[in-house]
């Protein structure tokens, strides 16, 4: 039995390769975003305190023998190990949430359209160009506050800014507050989700499938009975007279 003592320094991944008939290899960290890779998974905890992967590989699970000559195999190929990722800092937490300025955008704006067509009250083509304005300044406000501030602090502000604005504004659009207030609780049904959307991981795609798939579900609801052709009847009448 005998043991190595080695100070290692990298800043990409760390990499073993089984050379032993049964390769034992223990990993212990209090880095909570660890990623394992290569063609051979551990065992492992992951808490708050860290992991703790432990690989055990037997030379059967291995496409080369015990004793070569030459550089007939290449065992790079069977390394396995580990990456320890980076977790999101603001300003990628920042970008993740312009990936969704489509979304966005285009809900509100559809919401706003079935207001319209169920109140009866006409929004103008400049006025949807002033509310989407108003959210593409949300990102703006969203980085430059994360600069000197935490991402949710920064979230949170520019989220209440931006729903009081077009609140305020869809007050003058449709003239009453309750319907204001009806496009206000949807922004910041929609901010909240969104921000739920940032903090999951694995998750994220399911949840954001599901929230979609909800969201159309109420539009469709909304507009069951819309007669999107109210002059068809009459010209059904015409046409057979």
């Amino acid at each position: 039995a005998f043991s190595i003592p080695l100070i290692l320094k990298g800043s990409e991944t760390f990499q073993m390769i089984p050379l032993g008939k049964t390769t034992t290899a223990n990993l212990k960290s209090e880095w909570q975003s660890p990623s394992f890779n290569g063609n051979f998974l551990p065992e492992y905890k992951l808490d708050k305190s860290g992991f703790d992967a432990t690989w055990s590989i037997l030379h059967f699970n291995r496409d080369f023998p015990q004793v070569w000559k030459n550089a007939s195999f290449k065992t790079d190929d069977f390394s396995f190990g580990l990456s320890l990722l980076q977790p999101a800092d603001s300003y990628a937490k920042v970008l993740r949430t312009s990936k969704y300025a489509i979304l966005f955008i285009g809900l509100t704006f559809g919401f706003f359209y079935l207001l319209e067509i169920l109140l009866g009250h006409r929004v103008h083509p400049v006025q949807y160009v002033l509310t989407g304005l108003a959210l593409v300044i949300f990102y703006t406000l969203l980085l430059s506050i994360t600069e000197v501030s935490s991402f949710n602090l920064a979230y949170l502000l520019s989220s209440v800014a931006t729903i009081s604005l077009i609140t305020l504004y869809s007050k003058h659009l449709f003239g009453m507050w309750k319907h204001a207030l009806i496009i206000g609780g949807f922004l910041t049904a929609l901010y909240g989700y969104i921000y739920i959307l940032l903090q999951l991981e694995d998750s994220a795609l399911l949840a954001g499938s599901i929230g979609l798939f909800i969201l159309i579900g109420i539009a469709m609801y909304m507009s069951r009975k819309i007669n999107w052709y109210p002059n068809t009847e009459k010209q059904d009448i015409l046409s057979g007279i």
